[in-house]
């Protein structure tokens, strides 16, 4: 699909006052008003980026017990690194992850899961922060320790497994407002 010359022709039609069908552009007149909208070519025009949630070619489909999705860098897919998770404006480097999807028709939601440092003690050593991609049939709900974003969901559906991508892949921005992490480091580090 050429979306910029559809565009194009969505603005021109804008300013003219009237909104006409063309290629690429559909028109759906309503009761409730006019909705325009870029017609869908069947064609792969996606947006790909970090964190986007796929089913690799090497997933059983015949498998008695779980699906595979993988989370990656839809701009690299043969990458190590599935994407950059900020945290209180700190880059994390979150690794490639394969997750299995139970086929028991629950839905699956997978997360980015930031997990807050832990000072050191006279007892116990410092416990640095970490950034993982986990899946979890439950919602989860933040705290001051654990922060969750949502990357998508994955259920299956008469044998096949559905993907719901929530997070528009790219960059994730996560807020914690736990103590800035640069003031955990140590000295080793």
């Amino acid at each position: 699909m050429r979306i910029i010359p559809a565009i194009k022709s969505l603005r021109a039609a804008v300013i003219a006052g009237t909104i006409t069908a063309g290629p690429g552009l559909g028109v759906e007149r309503t009761p409730r008003g006019t909705r325009v909208y870029l017609e869908d070519t069947g064609a792969d025009v996606g947006w790909h980026g970090m964190f986007e949630l796929v089913i690799p070619g090497d997933d059983d489909a015949n498998a008695t017990t779980f699906h595979k999705v993988r989370v990656l860098n839809g701009n690299e897919p043969d990458g190590d690194i599935a994407g950059i998770a900020h945290v209180n404006r700190q880059p994390f480097t979150v690794p490639v992850t394969n997750l299995d999807i139970a086929k028991t028709g629950e839905r699956h939601y997978i997360y980015l899961k930031f997990t807050a440092p832990i000072e050191a003690t006279d007892t116990e050593p410092a416990v640095p922060p970490t950034v993982d991609i986990i899946v979890d049939t439950e919602l989860q709900e933040s705290t001051a320790a654990v922060v969750y974003h949502l990357l998508g969901q994955a259920w299956v559906e008469e044998e096949s497994l559905q993907l719901s991508q929530d997070h528009i892949p790219g960059n994730a921005y996560l807020e914690w407002y736990g103590p800035c992490l640069g003031l955990l480091e140590t000295e080793d580090d």
